[in-house]
């Protein structure tokens, strides 16, 4: 192509990388060009976000996606939540599942929603296109994303239609099932004792299960040794209420339907902070409308440790 002359914003961080790009088009005798990070910080990391922060620490991005109500309400006292949004909106979740390497929920949600946790193609809004590039296979169809199911009880049968979808399912559990369904690899996860936080390891017990959950650290590193990048977290408030709680989101993204529920509807999120200081604070990234509801992308405003 005669390429004279490279400009490059970053230099990959993958230790077993970095550098060798550069080292090549050199070598092809190329002008190569490096700009300083401090030039061009928010012009490059958006490019790769996902990416970047698993070699920086070793763990995807999350990104928790919830559809509320004006007033911060998921669904009424029963569980019923379908539908909060409009058409419009819950189009543009698939695209945003698209986006995605893997799509974290709970058995919970799969049971009570009936949820496929797929990507439906024929759902996305006619400005999107038909089959975005970065997200296809070799193929040219759309990348299913990893469905990811926090199943500690194993509450789903082997013949749930979740686990008949097309792309891969990992079945996260406490204990060995019995039984695996095809396109499906179960992984056992370390319990953690959720009223003390990760230091102590669990162990379960009959009368107190309550207390105790799956390592979400362990789900969340064992999917970045499977090179997952971005991660998205549909599930209920006692679920996306665990990923805050330890820390682990980077984006919530919230869907607000022009609806008022009350107050003994479902929240957000389940919190107990004694002081406002004790609250995280985020930064508004972007608002956009879909007809009569509005998606707000909110990222936590400091880096995760």
């Amino acid at each position: 192509a005669n390429v004279a002359r490279v400009v490059v914003a970053q230099i990959d961080p993958n230790p077993r990388i970095s550098g060798q790009g550069v080292a090549q088009l050199r070598a092809a005798g190329i002008d190569v060009d490096i700009v300083p990070m401090p030039m061009v910080p928010d012009e490059s990391e958006p490019l790769n976000m996902g990416f970047l922060q698993r070699m920086r620490t070793g763990l995807p991005r999350v990104r928790v996606k919830l559809a509320a109500s004006m007033d911060g309400r998921t669904a009424l006292a029963n569980g019923e939540s379908q539908w909060l949004t409009g058409v419009s909106a819950r189009q543009d979740v698939q695209y945003l599942r698209a986006q995605s390497c893997a799509i974290i929920s709970s058995a919970q949600t799969v049971l009570q929603d009936n949820a496929r946790l797929t990507v439906r193609v024929g759902s996305w809004p006619d400005v999107y296109p038909v089959v975005p590039i970065a997200f296809a296979d070799e193929q040219g169809h759309v990348r299913q994303p990893l469905r990811v199911i926090l199943d500690r009880r194993q509450l789903l049968s082997v013949d749930h239609p979740v686990f008949q979808q097309p792309g891969r399912t990992l079945w996260c559990v406490a204990h060995n099932p019995a039984h695996v369904p095809s396109r499906v690899e179960a992984l056992v996860v370390p319990l953690v004792d959720h009223s003390f936080g990760l230091e102590q390891q669990a162990v379960e017990q009959p009368g107190v299960e309550q207390q105790y959950g799956l390592d979400l650290h362990f789900i969340l590193r064992e999917l970045a040794m499977r090179q997952c990048n971005e991660v998205l977290v549909e599930a209920g408030p006692r679920l996306a209420s665990s990923f805050l709680q330890q820390n682990l989101i980077d984006d919530i993204c919230i869907y607000m339907a022009p609806l008022i529920l009350g107050d003994q509807a479902m929240p957000l999120f389940y919190s107990q902070l004694a002081s406002l200081s004790q609250a995280q604070r985020w930064q508004l990234r972007k608002i956009d409308r879909f007809d009569s509801d509005v998606r707000l992308l909110w990222s936590r405003i400091c880096s995760p440790d």
